[in-house]
């Protein structure tokens, strides 16, 4: 683990988690959706089954650890801001609630949400009355576009 990486999580008791909470998984910031304990055997300790899908590509990754040993956890915050340009190369250009602008953030070509708000940031932009807002998702310094909405 990178020391970047460590402040970004927190160390909890495998045994302690619960459906819906976050965890770190082969080094990927995941939701966990199924949790199954199973009781000590035969050689010692009371294990945990986590499953987990992927909070920014949906990919599924599973882990069994020791209820007694400790997991990381990583934070997890989701922002909201207004989008005022997309670049020819598809970088955004957002002002959150303060006023301040970030255009560090792109969009894919890859990922269908993208091109919706690409389509729908050039359908809204010609009449000028309504703007879009995104929410952008942060964990582990990585961060992506989770949706968006219209705004009147």
């Amino acid at each position: 683990m990178s020391s970047n990486q460590s402040s970004q999580t927190v160390q909890v008791s495998a045994g302690s988690l619960k459906k819906n909470s976050y965890v770190m998984v082969k080094g990927h910031p995941c939701k966990v959706i199924n949790l199954s304990k199973f009781k000590p055997g035969k050689h010692g300790h009371a294990k945990v089954h986590i499953i987990a899908t992927d909070i920014f590509d949906q990919r599924r990754h599973e882990v069994c650890v020791g209820c007694q040993h400790d997991i990381e956890t990583p934070f997890v915050s989701s922002e909201e801001y207004l989008v005022n340009n997309i670049s020819e190369e598809g970088y955004l250009s957002l002002m959150d609630d303060s006023g301040a602008v970030r255009e560090d953030l792109r969009l894919s070509a890859e990922r269908s949400l993208d091109a919706e708000l690409l389509a729908e940031y050039k359908s809204i932009s010609a009449d000028g009355e309504q703007v879009l807002e995104v929410m952008v998702l942060r964990a582990v310094s990585q961060e992506m576009i989770m949706g968006f909405r219209v705004v009147d």
